[in-house]
């Protein structure tokens, strides 16, 4: 949730000189005069995105509020709130407790503790406990805040839909989002009959509400709301505002769930250009934009253009609040991801690592994204082979998630799931299964038996019923995954790419239990379609589409149809090559590249292409030692 510095408070006195005059003469200034050349150097520090400078001069202004007003005086409440703001921002949420605090006593001792006056510092205090994970501490704050708006200004009150709109945030983090879209849903209301269906408002209210159902797979329903958010916006504000930046984010990240990647592209670097336009270079909001936008390209195998892109990201977000940050780490995080799909383990090993580092030092060791780099750094040593290790972080992550968000959380089921896999892939099969089983259960009770969530985990625990000997059981999770990923498709949303690749990988593991069972009457077509969807959910060049290629030529090949096999090796061939520069192409050093060569070699020999054989070898070929 985006927050907004609570405007500074003004005195009713002339200032002789500019504050950009000379510290040493605001320094000699009076108490009054000084505190205005601090609310400004405050605020413009906060427009900069220069958050922990800003902190300075912010707290110096509640110091010298207090020497001039005594220390209970409301002008110190605002003072306290506004410092508060900046250090959550600055991501410093332990000492912003204690002011927001401190604001809400005074604002109770001045104003009783039924006044609508003391909402503001109700809300930025159940803000900051939300932020510390305190949720049960959080939720009477919101609950009290809004009881008191409702009481003062009536049931149909746009304040109300902010209260609202809190209550659904607080649920959202807690994985309760039936109990959060009917909140949303009726702050929309409000605000479209207090304000009017094209008001500013009503847009952040449709965005609120849109990213609520991008969170529960329904995107179709997502999408309309944005839309309509975008073009509210840009008729208000026109088409270069910050506030038009973030929906086209918003949109963005949407678009590229449904397999829009070039769209979704397109947008965030829309995004990227209206930041820096109106930000600067070097702002923070910017660094999100470039995250985004690398992850975008990310999606469709263009690690080249996406890496500079987190790599600069990381470097203003180390600029703006130092090394040690935790929007540090999410850009670190990203190059890590970056790194590991190029298969760069060493290097993403030791992103992660640092990663975790910033994390643990800035966010504690029991922070629920503290978990997920664990699981992240535990997948690159499972390709590594190091187990034992990847074991310890899985079982590290899931006591994380366990305790920050309960038993039955979503991220606890994917927890599980990441624990059961290593488990299965050690053959531990009698520990594997009950937490698939309860990782499949969180997911169904959750987000419901249809939700595109349940059929990952279901397809994760078909392939180890599959592997386990349990082939009944494994076809029919296997064709309850696909059910649901079909439906997740609908007649309309054929470009749905996490679905698309879900159904892909499911199909895939359904050929492999057929395939095992020796059914092979239908092993082809699935393979086929396995890899249309990939095709359209990923692109023609993708990376991964080498697998289901030589996966498709494997069938054929255990029928010795060389000749059927051969077209979809040299397509893998081809895939694994996009991209690469003179030299690699002309001495591959990517061991799957090596192996497709070697493989495709053997089956030009099989239909009697020797040439062509030879001329794939000699790429390969290591050169004798000279004499």
């Amino acid at each position: 949730m985006r927050r907004f510095l609570v405007g500074l408070f003004s005195l009713t006195c002339t200032i002789g000189a500019s504050f950009a005059d000379g510290a040493s003469r605001v320094d000699q200034a009076p108490p009054a005069e000084r505190l205005k050349a601090l609310a400004v150097e405050a605020q413009q520090l906060h427009a900069a995105g220069r958050y922990p400078e800003a902190v300075i001069p912010a707290r110096e202004l509640l110091e010298l509020t207090e020497k001039v007003a005594g220390s209970d005086h409301p002008l110190v409440s605002h003072s306290l709130n506004n410092l508060g703001l900046l250090l959550q921002k600055a991501h410093q949420p332990v000492e912003a407790r204690s002011l927001f605090t401190r604001a809400l006593q005074i604002d109770e001792k001045h104003l009783g503790l039924e006044h609508p006056g003391i909402v503001r510092s109700l809300t930025n205090l159940a803000l900051v406990l939300q932020d510390l994970r305190l949720y049960e501490e959080a939720r009477p704050h919101f609950t009290r805040g809004l009881d008191i708006t409702r009481t003062a200004l009536g049931a149909n009150h746009p304040a109300i839909a902010v209260g609202l709109e809190n209550l659904a945030a607080l649920d959202e983090e807690e994985g309760k989002y039936e109990q959060a879209l009917p909140r949303l849903e009726h702050a929309l209301s409000v605000q479209e009959k207090a304000l009017g269906a094209e008001h500013p408002a009503v847009a952040l209210s449709l965005t609120k509400q849109a990213n609520l159902l991008k969170l529960m797979g329904a995107y179709e329903r997502a999408q309309p709301l944005l839309e309509r958010a975008l073009a509210i916006q840009e008729k208000a504000y026109g088409p270069e505002h910050l506030t038009v930046a973030s929906t086209v984010t918003a949109l963005g990240l949407l678009v590229k769930e449904t397999g829009e990647f070039a769209q979704a592209q397109d947008l965030q670097k829309r995004a990227v250009s209206i930041r820096e336009a109106t930000l600067g270079p070097d702002h923070p909001d910017v660094a999100e934009s470039l995250n985004n936008l690398g992850s975008a390209l990310y999606q469709t195998g263009k690690f080249a253009e996406a890496r500079p892109l987190f790599f600069r990201a990381s470097t203003i977000y180390e600029t703006t609040y130092g090394r040690s940050h935790p929007m540090v780490a999410t850009s670190l995080s990203n190059l890590a991801s970056l790194l590991y799909q190029i298969q760069d383990y060493a290097e993403a090993k030791k992103e992660y690592e640092k990663v975790i580092a910033i994390q643990e030092d800035t966010l504690g060791k029991d922070h629920p994204r503290l978990a997920m780099s664990l699981n992240n750094l535990a997948l690159v040593l499972r390709e590594e082979g190091n187990l034992e290790p990847a074991h310890l972080l899985y079982e590290r992550a899931l006591q994380i998630t366990e305790t920050a968000y309960g038993p039955s959380h979503p991220n606890v089921a994917v927890s599980l799931n990441n624990l059961a896999s290593l488990l299965h892939q050690q053959k531990n099969y009698a520990a594997a299964r009950p937490l698939f089983a309860r990782s499949v259960s969180i997911m169904q009770n959750v987000l419901g038996s249809e939700h595109p969530n349940v059929a990952t985990s279901l397809n994760q625990f078909a392939l180890f019923l599959k592997d386990a000997g349990e082939y009944a059981q494994s076809q029919q999770y296997y064709e309850q995954a696909l059910t649901i990923e079909k439906l997740a498709l609908g007649p309309e949303q054929q470009q749905v790419a996490v679905s698309l690749n879900n159904l892909a990988t499911t199909m895939s593991g359904l050929a492999g239990l057929l395939r095992q069972t020796k059914n092979y009457a239908t092993l082809l077509p699935l393979y086929k379609n396995a890899l249309g969807v990939m095709e359209t959910a990923m692109g023609a060049e993708h990376s991964n589409l080498a697998v289901q290629l030589k996966t498709v030529a494997s069938f054929y090949i255990e029928q010795e149809q060389w000749a059927d096999a051969l077209p979809y090796y040299e397509r893998a061939r081809r895939v694994q090559e996009h991209g690469l520069g003179p030299d690699e192409l002309a001495k591959p050093t990517n061991p799957d590249l090596i192996r497709t060569l070697v493989e495709l070699a053997q089956i030009y020999e099989k239909v009697g292409k020797h040439e062509e054989s030879q001329l794939v070898m000699e790429r390969i070929a290591v050169p004798d030692e000279a004499e």
